[in-house]
């Protein structure tokens, strides 16, 4: 399928997130650490003629699936849109093969595999470059399809127009933290974090070594589902105490890493979404942005006290969210090695979003695909998801730091302090178990 859009564009520059993954890419070339795959269920299934023509439509609205990455005159990194891309939507009738790396030099960064029984499409396979692409975009994408979808069914042409496109939010960002408004705000965050530590001193199963061939750090994973019951409770003690599920498990999972490290000064990166405006909340894109929160844990204080102190630290974190992780590192300028990340080792989150869903002549529905954990960029991160049978949590941590019966035991460690702040939350957090 060769995609038409509204004009080429380039070069502009990387918006910091961007710049961040394109760095990465030049020393980890091929890495598969940041692929997303989706896949997007189709009701009652749709002509596949129509759904080609249809993605064709959205393919040359969003300028995510026509650009490419390279270096401009004066060797800085940059962005090219594309006019024209040859965009293949191969069929099949089962679910495809494991998704292969991106060349970022060369448009598209997004791949689209259509799932078909009986000459009807039931489902769509998406593979994309996080440089291009982050878990709203599938949102955008979904709805998007299903308008475009309903107008070639109706023999016309949905009106896909004005939407924006990540160079022109490079350009904006980039003028920002030029500005005095933007060096003033990763001033301010920098202050909140400086002489925080460095590392997050938890005991490992075996010494830190530098990064593997592939620049990277091979991962496993864990997941445990909290009972529904359970799960009810802990949400109906968040709604009580007028914080998030995100504000207490964060409350948690911090009291823990106290326990565990030995240390009252914790700092954990919390991921937000970085549209913080009308038209960034349209662009399919790469937005995403970590944010350290540093938190202060009395480990002899009561639950509740903890509690209260996280909801502040979450609700500064969210202020600063338009800070990009990479300036706050020039910033603060920590020592650096290849053997952890800086300023954060250990992340946490909920998923608590509805899935991506259009709703009109044709029904989609986009899910991510399950995450193979095959690539950890942290030391340990942790993902609730609310599911209808429970609480989900998703651990992810590095093979050459931690044993799967240590993490086994954090989550324990985890769900009886969660359980037991909820159940009498003026007790200090439950220390975790020793082995």
């Amino acid at each position: 399928m060769l995609v038409n859009g509204t004009g080429g564009e380039g070069p502009a520059p990387l918006t910091a997130a961007q710049r961040r993954l394109w760095v990465t890419e030049q020393f980890n070339p091929g890495s598969d650490a940041y692929l997303i795959d989706a896949v997007i269920r189709i009701e009652p299934g749709a002509d596949p003629a129509l759904l080609e023509a249809a993605l064709d439509d959205v393919a040359a609205a969003h300028d995510a699936f026509r650009t490419e990455f390279g270096w401009d005159d004066d060797g800085d990194p940059a962005q090219f849109v594309r006019d024209r891309v040859e965009l293949p939507v191969p069929r099949g009738s089962g679910p495809g093969t494991p998704a292969e790396p991106f060349d970022l030099e060369r448009a598209p960064l997004v791949r689209f595999r259509m799932v078909c029984r009986d000459n009807t499409a039931t489902a769509l396979e998406l593979s994309a470059h996080h440089i291009v692409f982050d878990g709203w975009s599938l949102g955008i994408l979904v709805r998007d399809l299903g308008l475009a979808y309903d107008a070639r069914a109706a023999g016309t042409r949905a009106d896909l127009s004005g939407r924006p496109g990540m160079a022109g939010f490079a350009e904006a960002e980039a003028a920002w933290l030029a500005g005095a408004e933007g060096r003033a705000r990763v001033d301010a965050l920098a202050g909140l974090l400086r002489g925080a530590p460095g590392l997050l001193a938890v005991p490992t199963d075996r010494p830190r070594g530098a990064q593997g061939p592939d620049g990277g750090h091979a991962g496993a994973g864990l997941h445990f589902t909290l009972p529904w019951e359970l799960a009810q409770d802990i949400t109906e003690f968040a709604r009580e105490r007028r914080t998030t599920l995100n504000m207490v498990g964060l409350a948690a999972f911090s009291a823990v890493l106290a326990h565990w490290s030995g240390s009252d000064d914790i700092v954990v990166g919390s991921a937000f979404a970085g549209r913080t405006s009308l038209a960034a909340e349209r662009c399919v894109g790469c937005f995403i942005n970590v944010v350290p929160l540093r938190l202060a844990v009395d480990t002899e204080a009561p639950f509740e006290a903890h509690l209260d102190r996280v909801r502040e630290g979450v609700l500064r974190g969210a202020e600063y969210q338009d800070v990009p992780f990479d300036r706050l590192v020039e910033a603060l300028n920590p020592p650096r090695s290849l053997t952890h990340n800086p300023l954060v080792q250990v992340a946490f989150g909920v998923q608590n979003t509805e899935p991506a869903s259009y709703e009109g002549g044709i029904r989609l529905t986009g899910k991510p695909a399950p995450d193979d954990d095959a690539e950890a960029r942290l030391d340990l991160t942790l993902w609730l998801e609310e599911r209808p049978e429970g609480l989900k949590a998703i651990w992810t941590y590095r093979k050459d730091l931690f044993e799967r019966t240590t993490v086994a035991r954090l989550n324990q460690w985890f769900f009886r302090t969660l359980r037991q702040g909820c159940l009498d939350p003026s007790a200090p957090p439950a220390a975790p178990a020793r082995s």
